[in-house]
C-alpha cells in the first residue's frame, strides 16, 4: 500500500502544480486543489472520461467486482486477471496505467482505500449495487462452502434460492463461474 500511496501523493503534487502561480508550490495552492482527494476524483474522472461509452459500462461492473460488503464495511477485492474479458482488461490497464488498480501475479486490485472514499463516482456505484453486493457476496461464501466441503451435492444452494442471485450473476458482477447445480 505504501508505493501506491506515493503515487496517490504525486497525482495530488502534479495537480498542486498546474494550479500553482509561480515556479513554487504553496500550501495555498495545494488547498486551491483539494489535497489527495480531489486528486484522486480528477485522475479517476479522467481515466474515465478517456474510455469510449461501452469501456465506461464495464468500469462500472469492474469496480463493482473489486469491492466487498462485510456488513456496513466496504473492503476491497482481489479479481483474477484470467476471469475478465479483452475489453474489461483494456479498462483495467487505463486504470493501472494511472495508478489506481493495480494488477500483483494474475490479479487486479484498487490500489488504495483512499479511492473508495474519494471518488464520488465508485460510491455512487456502490452505494446503488449494495444489495446486489451483499447478495453476491452470499453466493460467493456459498460457493466456497461447497468446494471446501469437496463439492458435496449436500453443501449445494437449495433451488428455491438461486433465483435470489441471477441479478449479480446476469449483470456480470460474479467473478469467475458461479456453481449453480
Amino acid at each position: 500500500w505504501a508505493i501506491n500511496a506515493y503515487s496517490l501523493a504525486f497525482a495530488a503534487l502534479l495537480f498542486t502544480w498546474a494550479a500553482g502561480t509561480g515556479s513554487r508550490m504553496t500550501l495555498a495552492d495545494y488547498l486551491s486543489v483539494g489535497g489527495v482527494g480531489s486528486a484522486i476524483e480528477q485522475l479517476a474522472d479522467g481515466v474515465l472520461a478517456s474510455l469510449t461509452p461501452g469501456q465506461q459500462q464495464l468500469t462500472e461492473q469492474l469496480f463493482l467486482r473489486l469491492v466487498s460488503i462485510e456488513a456496513d464495511f466496504i473492503a476491497c477485492s482481489t479479481l483474477p486477471l484470467a476471469s475478465l474479458d479483452a475489453a474489461t482488461r483494456e479498462v483495467v490497464d487505463a486504470f493501472a496505467n494511472a495508478r489506481l488498480l493495480t494488477l500483483t501475479e494474475g490479479d487486479v486490485r484498487i490500489s488504495h482505500e483512499a479511492l473508495l472514499r474519494h471518488w464520488p463516482r465508485l460510491s455512487e456505484w456502490i452505494e446503488d449495487g449494495r444489495e446486489k453486493l451483499f447478495v453476491l457476496q452470499q453466493l460467493k461464501r456459498a460457493a466456497q462452502l461447497w468446494l471446501d466441503d469437496g463439492r458435496d451435492p449436500e453443501s449445494l444452494l437449495p433451488a428455491g434460492r438461486l433465483p435470489l442471485f441471477q441479478a449479480p450473476v446476469d449483470q456480470g458482477l460474479a467473478s469467475g463461474p458461479v456453481p449453480t447445480t
